[in-house]
Protein backbone atom coordinates (compact mmCIF):
# COMPACT_ATOMS: atom_id res chain seq x y z
CA UNK A 1 0.00 0.00 0.00
CA UNK A 2 2.65 2.31 0.77
CA UNK A 3 4.73 1.71 -2.08
CA UNK A 4 1.38 2.22 -4.46
CA UNK A 5 1.34 5.58 -2.29
CA UNK A 6 4.19 6.79 -2.95
CA UNK A 7 3.57 6.01 -7.29
CA UNK A 8 0.55 7.92 -7.13
CA UNK A 9 2.49 10.93 -5.32
CA UNK A 10 5.52 10.36 -8.06
CA UNK A 11 3.41 10.45 -10.91
CA UNK A 12 1.17 13.54 -9.72
CA UNK A 13 4.88 14.98 -8.75
CA UNK A 14 5.99 14.37 -12.25
CA UNK A 15 2.71 15.76 -13.87
CA UNK A 16 2.95 18.80 -12.42
CA UNK A 17 6.65 19.14 -13.02
CA UNK A 18 5.74 18.49 -16.99
CA UNK A 19 2.88 20.82 -16.75
CA UNK A 20 4.99 24.19 -15.00
CA UNK A 21 7.42 23.44 -17.92
CA UNK A 22 4.57 23.61 -20.27
CA UNK A 23 3.90 27.11 -20.00
CA UNK A 24 7.29 28.24 -18.94
CA UNK A 25 8.40 27.54 -15.08
CA UNK A 26 11.47 28.83 -13.60
CA UNK A 27 14.45 27.02 -12.41
CA UNK A 28 17.24 29.10 -13.15
CA UNK A 29 17.91 32.89 -14.27
CA UNK A 30 19.87 34.98 -16.93
CA UNK A 31 20.52 38.35 -18.18
CA UNK A 32 22.13 40.48 -21.16
CA UNK A 33 20.33 44.06 -19.65
CA UNK A 34 22.02 47.27 -21.45
CA UNK A 35 19.46 49.44 -19.81
CA UNK A 36 17.16 49.95 -23.48
CA UNK A 37 13.59 49.62 -23.96
CA UNK A 38 12.66 46.43 -26.21
CA UNK A 39 11.86 46.61 -29.36
CA UNK A 40 8.38 45.21 -28.90
CA UNK A 41 6.59 48.49 -30.04
CA UNK A 42 5.60 48.68 -26.19
CA UNK A 43 6.10 52.69 -24.86
CA UNK A 44 7.70 52.90 -21.73
CA UNK A 45 6.49 55.48 -19.27
CA UNK A 46 5.66 58.53 -19.42
CA UNK A 47 8.65 61.19 -18.87
CA UNK A 48 12.36 59.68 -19.86
CA UNK A 49 14.32 60.74 -17.03
CA UNK A 50 14.77 59.17 -13.99
CA UNK A 51 17.41 57.33 -12.30
CA UNK A 52 18.62 53.67 -12.66
CA UNK A 53 19.62 51.45 -10.23
CA UNK A 54 22.09 48.44 -10.77
CA UNK A 55 21.51 45.36 -8.68
CA UNK A 56 20.52 41.82 -8.12
CA UNK A 57 16.91 40.36 -8.89
CA UNK A 58 16.27 36.77 -7.11
CA UNK A 59 13.01 34.98 -8.53
CA UNK A 60 11.32 31.70 -7.33
CA UNK A 61 7.69 30.68 -7.07
CA UNK A 62 6.53 29.96 -3.57
CA UNK A 63 4.19 27.58 -4.00
CA UNK A 64 6.89 25.53 -6.07
CA UNK A 65 9.39 25.12 -3.20
CA UNK A 66 11.29 22.64 -5.62
CA UNK A 67 12.79 25.10 -7.69
CA UNK A 68 15.51 27.14 -6.11
CA UNK A 69 15.47 30.67 -6.31
CA UNK A 70 16.67 32.43 -9.43
CA UNK A 71 19.21 35.43 -9.06
CA UNK A 72 20.59 37.44 -12.17
CA UNK A 73 21.80 40.70 -12.65
CA UNK A 74 19.65 43.34 -13.47
CA UNK A 75 18.16 47.52 -13.08
CA UNK A 76 15.41 49.15 -12.44
CA UNK A 77 14.71 52.50 -13.48
CA UNK A 78 12.31 54.65 -11.23
CA UNK A 79 10.64 57.80 -12.44
CA UNK A 80 9.22 60.19 -10.34
CA UNK A 81 5.87 61.49 -11.94
CA UNK A 82 4.84 65.82 -10.07
CA UNK A 83 6.99 67.53 -7.98
CA UNK A 84 5.48 65.92 -5.06
CA UNK A 85 6.72 62.84 -5.44
CA UNK A 86 3.63 61.06 -4.49
CA UNK A 87 3.66 58.79 -7.46
CA UNK A 88 6.47 57.33 -9.89
CA UNK A 89 6.72 55.06 -12.83
CA UNK A 90 8.89 52.12 -12.36
CA UNK A 91 10.64 50.01 -14.80
CA UNK A 92 12.17 46.65 -14.30
CA UNK A 93 14.73 45.45 -16.84
CA UNK A 94 13.70 41.96 -18.94
CA UNK A 95 15.55 38.54 -17.94
CA UNK A 96 16.15 34.93 -19.20
CA UNK A 97 14.44 32.65 -17.15
CA UNK A 98 16.36 29.26 -17.76
CA UNK A 99 14.82 26.07 -17.24
CA UNK A 100 17.55 23.37 -16.60
CA UNK A 101 15.86 20.39 -17.05
CA UNK A 102 14.17 22.04 -20.69
CA UNK A 103 17.42 23.19 -21.64
CA UNK A 104 15.35 26.60 -22.91
CA UNK A 105 15.23 29.84 -21.58
CA UNK A 106 12.13 32.14 -21.58
CA UNK A 107 12.39 36.19 -21.88
CA UNK A 108 10.07 37.95 -19.52
CA UNK A 109 10.29 41.06 -20.92
CA UNK A 110 10.74 44.71 -19.45
CA UNK A 111 7.42 45.31 -17.34
CA UNK A 112 6.56 49.16 -16.87
CA UNK A 113 4.55 49.77 -14.05
CA UNK A 114 2.85 53.11 -13.65
CA UNK A 115 1.37 55.43 -11.47
CA UNK A 116 2.91 53.06 -8.42
CA UNK A 117 2.08 55.54 -4.80
CA UNK A 118 4.74 56.34 -3.41
CA UNK A 119 4.21 57.62 0.69
CA UNK A 120 6.66 60.00 2.60
CA UNK A 121 8.70 58.03 5.46
CA UNK A 122 9.64 61.47 6.87
CA UNK A 123 13.43 60.10 7.47
CA UNK A 124 13.80 60.60 3.55
CA UNK A 125 12.45 57.01 2.26
CA UNK A 126 9.82 56.59 0.27
CA UNK A 127 7.16 53.52 0.61
CA UNK A 128 6.29 52.28 -2.67
CA UNK A 129 3.05 50.25 -3.53
CA UNK A 130 0.82 49.26 -6.29
CA UNK A 131 -1.29 46.59 -5.06
CA UNK A 132 -2.55 45.65 -8.84
CA UNK A 133 -0.82 46.18 -11.93
CA UNK A 134 -1.00 45.05 -15.47
CA UNK A 135 1.43 45.29 -18.00
CA UNK A 136 2.65 43.47 -21.36
CA UNK A 137 6.06 42.01 -20.11
CA UNK A 138 7.69 41.09 -23.23
CA UNK A 139 5.13 38.71 -25.06
CA UNK A 140 3.14 38.20 -21.78
CA UNK A 141 0.54 39.88 -20.54
CA UNK A 142 1.37 40.07 -16.83
CA UNK A 143 -0.52 41.09 -13.89
CA UNK A 144 0.48 41.29 -10.16
CA UNK A 145 1.28 43.67 -7.34
CA UNK A 146 4.41 45.69 -6.30
CA UNK A 147 6.25 47.13 -2.92
CA UNK A 148 9.07 48.40 -2.01
CA UNK A 149 11.19 51.05 -0.02
CA UNK A 150 13.41 53.89 -1.80
CA UNK A 151 16.40 55.73 0.29
CA UNK A 152 18.34 58.47 -1.53
CA UNK A 153 20.63 56.12 -3.78
CA UNK A 154 18.91 52.65 -3.12
CA UNK A 155 15.96 50.54 -3.94
CA UNK A 156 14.29 47.58 -2.75
CA UNK A 157 11.32 45.95 -4.56
CA UNK A 158 9.08 42.80 -3.89
CA UNK A 159 7.10 41.73 -7.30
CA UNK A 160 4.58 38.83 -7.15
CA UNK A 161 3.31 38.31 -10.64
CA UNK A 162 1.70 35.87 -13.04
CA UNK A 163 3.32 36.17 -16.56
CA UNK A 164 0.97 34.80 -19.61
CA UNK A 165 -0.77 31.38 -18.56
CA UNK A 166 1.40 30.86 -15.54
CA UNK A 167 -0.55 29.11 -12.69
CA UNK A 168 1.83 30.40 -9.89
CA UNK A 169 2.60 33.27 -8.13
CA UNK A 170 6.29 34.16 -8.96
CA UNK A 171 7.81 36.46 -6.88
CA UNK A 172 10.89 38.72 -7.95
CA UNK A 173 12.71 40.76 -4.82
CA UNK A 174 14.77 43.73 -6.44
CA UNK A 175 17.99 44.89 -4.85
CA UNK A 176 19.98 47.67 -6.41
CA UNK A 177 22.10 51.25 -5.83
CA UNK A 178 23.03 53.86 -7.65
CA UNK A 179 25.02 56.67 -7.66
CA UNK A 180 23.09 59.33 -8.91
CA UNK A 181 20.16 61.50 -6.62
CA UNK A 182 16.70 60.62 -7.05
CA UNK A 183 15.77 64.66 -6.22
Amino acid sequence: MLQSIHSVKGYVYARLFTLLLIINGVAGCASDNIHEPETDGMTPPSGTSGVTYDGKLTTSIPDMPMFEPATCTDYVKLVWKGGSHERADVEIGAFDVNVEMMQSAFNIGTMYIEDVVCTDNGDGSYTLDKPEFACQAGKYYTTGSLNGRYRPGKVELTIEYKPGSMPFLCKSIFEGTSDKEQF
